[in-house]
């Protein structure tokens, strides 16, 4: 499989992009100003910390939603983030799962394509009712690769992050690696001013029970502001492209993937993609209907390989 380019993370203040949500996630970001336009991706080259390789395999296309059954997921070392935050034997949570509330049959179902993924979600168990050593979270600068991107993202040639930030604790205090950054990307038929972005920002990591009790409540929520503008939300299916759960705006995608005893809730907005078809309404319905499903599947990959 060909080598990845890494990413290079540009230190600073983040110019926040995402659109205005709701702040519900157990590790959030502090995040202003509303979404704008983005352009294409562009190669990946970052000053962060290198994150570990991982043999490309498969993301999958079923559910990434299990019951239990399965062993129970490696102890942790001991370790200490520059935040101080430190973890010594974590005792790993039950090898369960957490079940996202059922969505109607009707719901939609993207079908899962033939990607893959070379860096996975390589995390420290999580205590139970608790999260994931934060300094073995990845860096949102390096979660994806541009190898990775370039499946789901017609045109790529590369990607660069930029605006990267630490996300803020529960308990206080700052995680280890950035928990959000911009990904500028580099797009054929994109001018460079006019560049498409992916924000992506990881919301946390630990215990399916704390992952998952905050995402159901936001769901919910989320759920009953959809009735207010149809149209505008797509709930998919519990289970597809081996995501536990996922809903998006249509600029926002959320995302629940898991493995007994392991959650990751992660966001991406995308910004601009307005050149992927010939008019703006239909690259934007490509980057909802195409795009971000295959950014669902990739999150799904990551979570699975890592078993």
């Amino acid at each position: 499989m060909p080598s990845s380019r890494r990413i290079a993370v540009a230190a600073g203040a983040a110019t926040a992009m995402l659109v205005a949500v709701p702040s519900y996630a157990v590790v959030r970001s502090p995040q202003t100003g509303s979404a704008q336009p983005a352009a294409t991706p562009s190669r990946i080259s970052t000053n962060a910390p290198a994150a570990p390789g991982a043999t490309p395999t498969s993301a999958p296309g079923a559910s990434a939603t299990a019951t239990g059954g399965a062993s129970t997921a490696p102890g942790a070392t001991s370790s200490t983030g520059p935040t101080g935050s430190a973890s010594s034997s974590v005792r790993p949570a039950p090898s369960t799962t957490y079940a996202p509330p059922a969505l109607g049959s009707d719901a939609p179902a993207p079908v899962a394509r033939n990607l893959q993924v070379e860096r996975a979600f390589d995390v420290q168990p999580a205590p139970a009712g608790g999260l994931s050593p934060d300094s073995s979270w990845p860096d949102a600068g390096q979660l994806f690769t541009e190898t990775e991107l370039a499946q789901v993202v017609p045109g790529l040639s590369g990607v660069r992050a930029s605006d990267c930030q630490p996300g803020q604790l529960p308990g206080g205090g700052s995680t280890a690696r950035n928990a959000t950054c911009t990904l500028t990307l580099t797009l054929r038929g994109e001018p460079a001013e006019d560049a498409s972005r992916l924000v992506v920002s990881i919301r946390s990591i630990g215990a399916p029970d704390a992952v998952g009790r905050s995402w159901s409540s936001t769901l919910a929520a989320q759920r009953a502001r959809s009735g207010e503008r149809p149209g505008l939300y797509t709930f998919y299916r519990n289970g597809v492209l081996g995501a536990s759960s996922a809903y998006t705006d249509g600029t926002t995608t959320r995302v629940l993937v898991q493995r007994p005893g392991l959650a990751a809730e992660v966001w991406f907005s995308g910004i601009g993609f307005t050149r992927l078809k010939p008019t703006y309404e239909a690259s934007r319905e490509a980057f909802r209907t195409e795009v971000s499903p295959g950014v669902i599947q990739l999150l799904a990959g990551k979570m699975a390989r890592a078993q």
